[in-house]
């Protein structure tokens, strides 16, 4: 990719789509960045770790963050289907206890890193995609992780 291509595709909107989904014993998200031209990039994530539901939506967030960033993102907007989150991010709602006092620290301190970031509550069904991702990642058998692709997280970030 061109220098100057990099830049104009740095430098647009890009779109994050996360959710999360937990089976029994089974906790993943799912993320779904698209760049400014329509390039999809999609990655189911399996936590290894116990994870309460809110718990696994700031997972969700907290990886396709880190996955912008990665590919050098410098604006952002963020869709969840997660009230709590988006509405504890916008600091509309308090997060109540250390554990979501701590992820949404992490998660303002990864949001802090681009240029400019919005977080945006979505009805489940605009999530529709970034949620199959997450279902995907909790109900595969370990031996098919090596034909479909899927990000482990073995402890909470």
């Amino acid at each position: 990719m061109s220098e100057k291509l990099m830049t104009q595709t740095q430098d647009s909107q890009w779109k994050l789509y996360v959710d999360s989904s937990s089976i029994e014993t089974s906790y993943g998200a799912g993320i779904i960045l698209f760049s400014p031209d329509g390039v999809k990039l999609s990655c189911p994530v399996r936590f290894k770790f116990k994870a309460t539901k809110n718990q696994a939506e700031y997972e969700a967030l907290l990886s396709g963050l880190r996955l912008a960033k990665e590919v050098s993102v410098r604006h952002l907007t963020i869709y969840s289907d997660s009230q709590l989150v988006v509405s504890q991010v916008n600091s509309e709602f308090q997060a109540k206890g250390e554990k979501m006092a701590s992820y949404l620290e992490k998660a303002k301190e990864e949001m802090n890193q681009f240029d400019t970031v919005t977080i945006i509550q979505v009805p489940r069904a605009e999530n529709a995609n970034a949620n199959a991702l997450a279902r995907l990642a909790t109900g595969l058998e370990e031996r098919l992780l090596k034909i479909v692709p899927i990000d482990v997280l073995e402890t909470p970030r």
